[in-house]
């Protein structure tokens, strides 16, 4: 029942264009100010009303960093009910300067959240026009600071530091904390909560339908669009291989564009794109076009270099080479998950445990009795059966969804001619289904160990593209633990994008914090709530 709940959302995203809530801005939060380039920078992500409350209205939000020269990091973060998170690394390549970090949705109307410094400690490459060298630079100060209803008290208790906060409003709170090393650098400013600006217009840019589920994916025409525009029997398809619920069909509207709405699709895959229902000898292809504006920094500030930094940018580094890779140290939060089989009827075998044979059609004949090859007009297609005593013609006869690694293949015989021994397991799903605006009277997922789609032969209409996902939900809580060097440390040592607090209720969190350890720490709280009161604390926090 969920999936169809979720099938009927997606066939009226398909009928009733929609565009994103007047006002909606959106706000990106980061756990600090100054980066070397190879850093990481944890972001936390905000789709604010007009009236400054959180909503949720969309689902993706496109976030640019650039310099006045170029950007060096276009990102996509995936939102829950307004809020998101992600992990992304600056490029070691990106020269030294000060970087705006812009933000926006489907409505391509850009916010600029705020400026951060970069420093390159392996390149003298810097921003053109945008580093001065000068004689003596005052480092960055941490001063107590709360603006908003919130009550933070933090306290080194044996080996964690216990932080205290009270919601002292009537309204909930959401808000994101990080917890960093004292920062020697001057660099960018700290900028609160809520100092976001519009950054120019969207020129025209702006997609004319609006991201429900996910992110929305817009095609562009390789070939054959004319062809497209006034053949409604074609079907476009976008999928993931290896993943048999990231399947979605498009609609190309009266103009010729390809809308996919999905359900976000996380992290770096190959994307197949191909068109069903093609005459033949047309050649109709697309792929992908690039959602992100390409945007530039207006702000006019100058990153200082000086002499007294060296040592500042010495420890800096060394902490970044010697710090292990933080994949393994994620906290990996909560995402949307794709409902498409969600609550299917399902049989899955594992081929091993039976006598393996040479051909797909065998594997159907000897030990799978929900599945059966039948040929029509020359052509073999499956045929799922519900019952061993009754074939349903009419409901079953050319209507199954073959996927290969989870990808459509429209061509039965494609599968048919494969090495059956390279198959390592079978799904079936003996339930109708819809996949956007296509029905299906059941599907069928033959999975490769390989998953790389290497033993189909597609046809050239076909395209696989690299495509790059949503960034993965992340928070970082390791803390500092006994035996930690203040070498090894990363800058950031605790980071929780997305903290909610019930009006009048009071959290607790303890962050690993070894006793030995001893440090200046700043502790920053950003966010908002249902009174749309902006929360902004900063602390300093000796260790």
């Amino acid at each position: 029942m969920k999936s169809k709940i979720y099938i009927l959302s997606i066939l009226l995203a398909l009928v009733l264009p929609a565009k994103l809530s007047a006002g909606d801005t959106v706000v990106i939060v980061t756990d600090r100010e100054t980066y070397l380039a190879g850093d990481r920078i944890y972001c936390s992500a905000f789709c604010l009303s007009e009236d400054g409350k959180i909503s949720g209205s969309t689902s993706t939000v496109y976030m640019e960093i650039a310099s006045t020269d170029a950007a060096v990091v276009q990102s996509k973060i995936a939102l829950v009910e307004g809020r998101g998170s992600a992990a992304v690394e600056i490029p070691s390549s990106a020269p030294s300067g000060i970087y705006a970090v812009y933000a926006y949705t489907a409505d391509k109307q850009p916010y600029l959240s705020k400026c951060i410094s970069v420093f390159n400690t392996s390149s003298l490459a810097r921003v053109n026009s945008g580093v001065e060298v000068v004689d003596k630079v005052e480092p960055a100060t941490v001063s107590e600071k709360t603006t908003g209803p919130l009550s933070v008290v933090a306290k080194h208790v044996g080996d964690s530091l216990r932080i205290q906060i009270s919601n002292l409003s009537e309204g909930d709170l959401s808000f994101a904390l990080s917890l960093s090393g004292e920062d020697l650098l001057s660099g960018a400013p700290l900028s609160s909560f809520g100092s976001f600006e519009a950054a120019g217009k969207a020129d025209g840019k702006a997609y004319s339908e609006k991201d429900y589920e996910g992110e929305l994916i817009v095609g562009k025409w390789l070939s054959g669009q004319e062809a497209a525009k006034n053949n409604s029997a074609l079907v476009p398809y976008i999928a993931t291989p290896g993943a048999a619920a990231d399947i979605y069909s498009g609609k190309i509207d009266q103009d010729g564009k390809i809308y996919f709405q999905t359900a976000n699709i996380h992290g770096k895959r190959d994307l197949v794109c191909q068109i069903w229902g093609l005459p033949e000898g047309v050649d109709a292809r697309f792929e992908p076009e690039s959602p992100f504006i390409g945007l530039l920094n207006q702000e006019n500030q100058k990153l200082q270099l000086c002499e007294s930094q060296r040592a500042a940018l010495e420890q800096r580094m060394l902490s970044l080479k010697l710090q292990p890779s933080l994949d393994t140290l994620y906290q990996f939060l909560p995402k949307r998950e794709n409902l498409l089989f969600a609550g299917e009827d399902q049989v899955r075998y594992h081929l091993d445990d039976y006598t393996r044979f040479p051909f797909v059609e065998d594997i159907a004949v000897e030990f799978v009795p929900e599945l059966k090859v039948r040929g029509r007009k020359g052509e073999r297609q499956f045929r799922i059966i519900v019952s061993q005593n009754k074939v349903d013609e009419a409901r079953f006869q050319d209507n199954v969804l073959a996927l290969l690694d989870g990808v459509p293949v429209e061509d039965h015989e494609d599968i048919l001619a494969m090495d059956a021994m390279l198959l390592t397991d079978l799904e079936i799903y003996t339930s109708s289904l819809s996949v956007g605006n296509s029905s299906f009277n059941g599907v069928v997922n033959f999975i490769t160990e390989s998953k790389d789609l290497s033993q189909v032969h597609f046809s050239d209409a076909v395209r696989i593209v690299e495509f790059d996902g949503c960034e993965y939900p992340v928070a970082y809580t390791r803390g500092i633990l006994k035996g930690d060097s203040k070498a090894s440390l990363p800058q950031t040592v605790y980071w929780q994008p997305v903290l909610d607090v019930a009006a009048g209720s009071t959290i607790v969190i303890s962050v690993p914090a070894a006793q030995d350890f001893s440090g200046r720490y700043r502790l920053v709280l950003e966010g908002t709530g249902d009174s749309a009161q902006k929360v902004f604390v900063v602390k300093p926090v000796q260790l």
